[in-house]
């Protein structure tokens, strides 16, 4: 079970936040290097590490970034105990390291991932199961209440279809993720390819349900650069085409 973390982040921005993040923690945080996706040298350096994933595109620049910055984070829960990774316009609840120890105990044994974050306007899907862009989608038989139910008051199975804000990885969901990745390569932005996975069987992913109180809010008023990016292959993005 993780009990280390990192901040994904490409620069020395939002300072303030991530001290805050850090404050809220007594895991040990751990320096991975990110992939800033708008530099090509940096692109091309990850593109040469991960050569066995493919990456058809096109996407964002900023999205291969963050893409292979999970990677990266997968890489180092395989080889560990697994991880704990926030974006850097994450905001955590002040109580979230003792409300998180807490739900850890109450997930299922052999638990892939738990989303710490999950986006409101999603919430409909966990009721009705009607899924977020009909792909990866498994066929629900009718049911009453939510198929994602478990049985616990506070948690479920991984109801939404998007949200990288916050995720915490076993060590064995790290190795499954990254398999997964290989064999399927990049073909959805990484939160929509992870929530792809989990509702395809491949992975045992776990969140909040929608009325527990929330672990992250998420900064919908930061700057982001990702979709500001230059859209294209990576080879275009690279200057190889």
């Amino acid at each position: 079970m993780s009990r280390e973390f990192c901040i994904i982040s490409i620069d020395d921005s939002r300072t303030a936040k991530k001290d805050y993040i850090r404050a809220c923690f007594n895991w040990p945080e751990i320096k991975l290097d990110f992939v800033n996706g708008m530099d090509a040298a940096n692109l091309k350096a990850a593109k040469e590490k991960w050569s066995n994933v493919a990456t058809p595109g096109p996407f964002k620049a900023g999205e291969f970034g963050i893409f292979y910055s999970v990677l990266n984070c997968l890489e180092y829960g395989a080889a560990n105990n697994g991880i704990l990774y926030f974006e850097d316009d994450a905001i955590p609840d002040p109580y979230i390291q003792s409300l998180l120890d807490i739900y850890l105990e109450r997930l299922p044994r052999g638990f892939d991932l738990f989303a710490l974050w999950s986006p409101d306007n999603q919430h409909y899907d966990y009721a009705n199961a009607s899924g977020y862009n009909n792909v990866g989608e498994p066929i629900y038989q009718p049911h009453t209440g939510s198929v994602f139910d478990f049985g616990d008051k506070d948690l479920a199975r991984l109801w939404q279809g998007y949200g990288n804000v916050a995720m915490l990885f076993s060590k064995q969901g790290c190795k499954k993720l990254l398999k997964y990745i290989e064999k399927h390569g990049f073909f959805s932005p990484i939160d929509c390819l992870i929530c792809i996975a989990v509702h395809g069987g491949y992975l045992n992913g776990y969140s909040l349900k929608p009325q527990t109180a929330k672990l992250i809010n998420y900064d919908w008023d930061a700057e982001t650069t990702i979709h500001k990016s230059n859209w294209g292959s990576i080879e275009e993005l690279i200057g190889e085409q």
